[in-house]
């Protein structure tokens, strides 16, 4: 019995720290209901979502395909992960690239010309972003064209060839020709001459260069090539689409000009 009238006497006094406990629970759960709430943030609005450093470009359709030789044309150009800064080249060195707009990461607008002497058939075309990542899809240069303009003839005046390049103190610069300006071999004449903006790098008889090469690293074609004056002067380039491949096109052009 004094057992039982022992807990029955702790239990009562136990019992006001139970109900205070209760009482403090009750308030601090009134007192989060009445506080204000913060209203919530309204979600940030979509972004267009830019290309990664490592985006490869991706060319899904060209429209139109194919231009004749000596006209103008605007292609648009449709895939993904364009660059705001994305360049377009091509592998037949009788297109020229004059205007680029990027509508979006999806969409390019390039104003074309192609030159009356072009070379027919089916070639490449190439969408490159800045980390020289590309994106490549078919392109043919068709078997006729409008005739070209006549001009008066004058001594000496011959049909030109044209070939866009960059121009490299050496071969190893190649790696960085995001930024430069493109300029162009021109044969014409009977004389070989390279033109950047309005600047004119050389211009020699087509007698006066030595070696026309294509540059090789450990037996490994580098991309680029060189041209060899009699004087001893080299000069290094790459071909205007940076696409290695391109620059054996240009070499054999070259080659077939100095043998005429």
């Amino acid at each position: 019995m004094m057992l039982a009238d022992n807990s029955f006497v702790g239990l009562r006094r136990a019992r006001p720290l139970v109900v205070w406990t209760l009482a403090m629970c009750v308030m601090t759960i009134m007192r989060a209901q009445a506080a204000p709430q913060e209203p919530a943030a309204p979600p940030a609005p979509a972004a267009e979502t830019q290309p990664t450093a490592v985006a490869t470009p991706e060319v899904t359709s060209v429209d139109p395909s194919r231009a004749a030789p000596g006209s103008d044309a605007t292609l648009k150009i449709t895939g993904k992960n364009f660059a705001t800064d994305a360049k377009v080249s091509f592998a037949n060195p009788g297109i020229r690239v004059v205007d680029i707009k990027h509508s979006s990461t999806t969409e390019l607008a390039v104003h074309i010309k192609v030159a009356h002497d072009a070379s027919p058939g089916a070639s490449s075309l190439y969408v490159i972003n800045p980390n020289d990542r590309e994106g490549v899809a078919p392109f043919e240069v068709t078997g006729k064209g409008p005739a070209p303009p006549a001009t008066p003839a004058s001594p000496g005046a011959a049909a030109g060839q044209r070939y866009e390049a960059y121009h490299f103190g050496n071969p190893l610069e190649a790696l960085q020709a995001h930024g430069k300006v493109k300029g162009a071999l021109v044969v014409s004449a009977g004389k070989l001459r390279y033109e950047e903006g309005n600047k004119i790098l050389f211009n020699v008889a087509l007698r006066d260069v030595k070696e026309v090469e294509i540059n090789t690293l450990g037996g490994f074609n580098t991309g680029t090539f060189h041209i060899i004056l009699t004087s001893g002067k080299t000069y290094n380039f790459a071909p205007g689409s940076l696409h290695p491949g391109d620059n054996q096109t240009i070499v054999d052009a070259l080659r077939k000009a100095l043998a005429q």
